[in-house]
């Protein structure tokens, strides 16, 4: 039978098991100071990437936002807080009568206030961006400086008018008088 000797030491002591604790603790500080300034850049960095991905974001809708736009109707206001914009549901081509090869059709006249009808080139859309009845129509418009052809100011001349009529099997608007 074997006998163990109860002398031996085994484990560690008290004084042992603190000094491990100091210098893991020195340790453990050192290593931190190290690891601040990376861990700082990473969380930097993600704030930076979120605030990023919010510009980007909502640089996309305004840029969506503003392709609907009525051409020249783009403004902001003075303190520049803001912009505005008339919004459109589709763009059309109209025959003019100062076009040379006239493809056929009625073209649109600038000189005869009775003659509301006009052919649109290349077709009317057709679904969610078929003109209708009631839509407004926008012709010319040369922005907000521009007398007759300024979207926002009917007061007096104005180069929007009611659609009276649509015909797509002729491809021809009647504006409403």
């Amino acid at each position: 039978m074997r006998t163990f000797a109860t002398s031996a030491q085994r484990g560690f002591t008290l004084i042992e098991a603190v000094v491990v604790m100091v210098i893991t603790g020195i340790l453990a500080t050192m290593m931190f100071s190290f690891l601040e300034f990376p861990i700082r850049n990473y969380f930097s960095g993600v704030a930076r990437a979120a605030a990023v991905d919010a510009a980007d974001t909502s640089l996309r809708r305004i840029t969506r936002d503003l392709r609907l736009a009525l051409p020249n109707s783009i403004r902001q206001n003075a303190a520049g807080t803001y912009i505005e914009y008339l919004e459109t549901k589709a763009g059309l081509r109209y025959l003019g009568d100062d076009d040379i090869n006239t493809p056929g059709g009625i073209a649109l006249s600038w000189d005869d206030p009775a003659a509301t009808l006009f052919t649109v080139v290349g077709g009317i859309p057709t679904g969610s961006l078929a003109p209708t009845t009631n839509d407004y129509i926008a012709i010319y418009n040369l922005g907000d400086t521009q007398a007759p052809g300024n979207a926002y100011d009917c007061s007096s001349a104005c180069n929007i008018t009611k659609i009276g009529q649509v015909d797509a099997a002729t491809s021809t608007l009647r504006m409403s008088a």
